[in-house]
């Protein structure tokens, strides 16, 4: 990532953690390690916020697939589905 893509931020970090990540990462890699931290971090939140939503909100409802209620029905339905598939050539 170039720098003129970066942005200075202030943060408030709890004393001893803060003397914690002083101690033990060298002062040059202190964001990076911040930067990673916080990517690690913010996919956690996102996926927690996913599935939140997918448990509340099922993306998929038996109401709106009648065709699956039998199996015949269900098995026409995949077949047609299918047909718009196009596979490659094997060689």
């Amino acid at each position: 990532m170039k720098h003129s893509d970066m942005e200075r931020i202030n943060v408030l970090f709890p004393r001893e953690l803060l003397d914690d990540l002083r101690r033990n990462v060298p002062a040059r890699q202190r964001s990076q390690l911040i930067v990673r931290a916080t990517e690690h971090e913010l996919r956690r939140v996102k996926l927690l916020s996913a599935l939140a939503r997918l448990e509340s909100e099922p993306a998929w409802k038996a109401e709106n697939h009648g065709d699956s209620r039998n199996g015949a029905e269900a098995e026409r339905a995949a077949t047609d589905s299918r047909a718009v598939w196009v596979v490659a050539p094997q060689e």
